[in-house]
């Protein structure tokens, strides 16, 4: 990795082109839906796209995990890294349907931040601070795009009213029950709860409710709305810290914040509860598989 480092630091003081990083969006989500088996093909698949829409003389490596780094020299033309991105995620789509099939909803692709060398500057590290708030910027416009890094302008000010946007982001009082997400936001809400948990030392856990259809008489249409419904049964069910999110056409992916293993219990008690009340257990079947996330505070590990 080191020599990798060494050449792009000098790709970046001699060469002209693009720095850009490339991130798998809702990796971890995916991998928690799909396991790590899976989330390693897609990685490799990554790796053989990536080399094959790039040239030969680029730099390019993985940074770890789900994210790569490449130096496309001379490369002057936003068009053809959007482009790249866009291959990237075509390729990706098709690969994908193979593995886990067409009724995936874990919204995976890449997303590219990108900065021009020299026109931004010529250190890699500076280079690579200004490639990644541009990531950072291609996934808040909703991921499986491309961004290029621009300056804020130093005399714009942004002048903020706290009631007015206190008063457009709260919820109604009202409501109750999980917030029920798709999957980017839910891959969002995700990556903070892992965050917080390492930060903080606070337990969470994870849940996966698969249903089965078991009878002859019901077609797959009428299925799948029947596990939407009861969908909303879960969520009902829960509180409003909880979030949950339809993982796949038969199943549901929940995230409880600060839960204990005896509370899980109880939401699991209820759900089969709900379950059988509504005379589903006749149709079909129910599997609920949960795992807590327990994690140490950082300042213990130092």
């Amino acid at each position: 990795m080191n020599a990798v480092i060494e050449s792009l630091t000098t790709a970046c003081k001699t060469e002209n082109g693009v720095l850009a990083l490339i991130n798998v969006d809702n990796f971890a989500l995916f991998n928690e839906v799909y396991g790590t088996e899976i989330g390693d093909k897609i990685i490799q698949k990554c790796i053989q796209v990536i080399d094959k829409v790039t040239e030969g003389d680029d730099i390019k490596a993985g940074l770890g995990g789900d994210e790569f780094v490449i130096f496309a020299k001379d490369l002057k033309d936003k068009g053809e890294l959007i482009a790249m991105t866009a291959y990237i995620n075509e390729k990706l789509a098709y690969y994908i349907t193979d593995l886990v099939g067409a009724d995936n909803t874990v919204s995976l692709g890449v997303s590219t931040g990108a900065v021009f060398v020299p026109e931004f500057g010529d250190n890699y590290e500076d280079l690579f601070h200004k490639a990644d708030k541009a990531l950072a910027t291609a996934k808040q416009l909703g991921n499986h795009g491309c961004s290029f890094y621009e300056p804020s302008p130093m005399d714009r000010e942004m002048v903020y009213d706290i009631g007015k946007i206190t008063e457009k982001l709260d919820e109604d009082s009202e409501l109750h029950g999980a917030m029920w997400l798709d999957s980017v936001y839910f891959g969002i809400v995700y990556r903070y709860i892992r965050r917080y948990i390492s930060t903080y030392g606070e337990d969470a856990a994870k849940m996966l409710i698969t249903l089965n259809l078991t009878a002859d008489n019901i077609g797959e249409e009428h299925f799948h709305q029947i596990v939407k419904e009861f969908g909303k049964v879960i969520v009902a069910s829960l509180r409003r810290s909880d979030v949950v999110f339809q993982s796949r056409s038969n199943q549901f992916f929940l995230l409880f914040p600060k839960m204990t293993e005896e509370y899980i219990d109880m939401m699991t008690t209820r759900i089969k509860k709900k379950f059988r009340e509504a005379g589903l257990d006749d149709v079909m079947t129910m599997d609920i598989n949960y795992e807590l996330i327990v994690s140490k505070r950082e300042d213990e590990l130092q």
